[in-house]
């Protein structure tokens, strides 16, 4: 009797354990039946949700579903992400017992992107730690043209390697934003970074221009002070084209129109809260 005792016990056991293995698993009760997305400004949340249910829909050896709270594949979900969606630059996933998925993520201001010199069909993302991170074509039409940075490099680059110096990274994406504001019809092609230690960085812009700078500037006021030379080249010599403006630094701007020799633009006196004031308002 205490055999068929200890043998009852066993069985019970493993049908209890069946049975919440199969709750847990296979039922169907911790499946994800909510995804709350947070952060999504300019970014599609159907997008990130087509992702989310893509990855929860397969399995793990054909045996057990990922659609399950408790194995979902975050850190899959996340790269998937970051790789699909190039706006993005931070993701979390978070589950919530017992069937709930928060997705926070943080968005790019703007995307910043580096291609070969020899071949400009080759670009990457650029990361917030200056890594390349995942080919992308520059037609990619997930972003747009206004928010995209293309950097053009003389040196090869491959993914996960280093690119470019902190400072550009800072000084182009404020800068960037910047030059939308204040040359309005006028559109960015590219970016060079000159050589390291240099400091400096060449705007190419689609109507022709060439534009010479330095990261150790505040990015805001140097755009400002790019849209006075502007002006007043066109102001003062109508029907003249601006070939190459030099805006390496803080006292003088020089610019050059097609043709004829530098001319000197003194910056104006105001200080750069004073500028960055003038950039709000426009």
């Amino acid at each position: 009797m205490r055999l068929v005792g200890h043998f009852l016990l066993w069985m019970a056991t493993v049908l209890y354990g069946g049975v919440v293995l199969y709750v847990l698993f296979w039922s169907g009760l911790l499946s994800v039946k909510e995804i709350v997305i947070e952060g999504a400004d300019r970014v599609s949340e159907e997008a990130i949700e087509k992702i989310i249910k893509d990855s929860i829909s397969r399995s793990y050896v054909n045996i057990l579903s990922k659609d399950n709270i408790l194995i979902a594949p975050s850190k899959e979900i996340e790269e998937k992400i970051k790789q699909e969606i190039k706006k993005i630059a931070t993701v979390q996933v978070v589950t919530v017992f017992p069937d709930k998925m928060i997705i926070m993520i943080t968005e790019r201001k703007n995307v910043i992107i580096i291609c070969n010199a020899n071949n400009k069909d080759i670009c990457w993302v650029i990361n917030e730690d200056a890594t390349a991170q995942g080919k992308f074509s520059p037609q990619e039409e997930s972003i747009e043209q206004d928010e995209k940075i293309v950097v053009v490099s003389q040196k090869e680059i491959e993914e996960g390697g280093q690119t470019i110096g902190q400072d550009d990274i800072n000084f182009l994406s404020e800068f960037h934003t910047g030059l939308r504001r204040q040359l309005h019809e006028k559109k960015v092609d590219y970016y060079e970074i000159g050589e390291p230690g240099s400091n400096e960085i060449i705007v190419y812009l689609k109507t022709g221009e060439r534009i010479a700078t330095s990261n150790k500037l505040s990015p805001k006021r140097t755009a400002k002070n790019i849209h006075i030379v502007i002006e007043k080249s066109q102001r003062e010599y109508p029907g003249q084209e601006v070939e190459y403006i030099d805006a390496r630094f803080m006292e003088k701007i020089f610019f050059r129109l097609k043709g004829w020799e530098e001319e000197v633009v003194e910056q104006e006196e105001d200080d750069e809260e004073g500028q960055d004031k003038d950039l709000q308002k426009e």
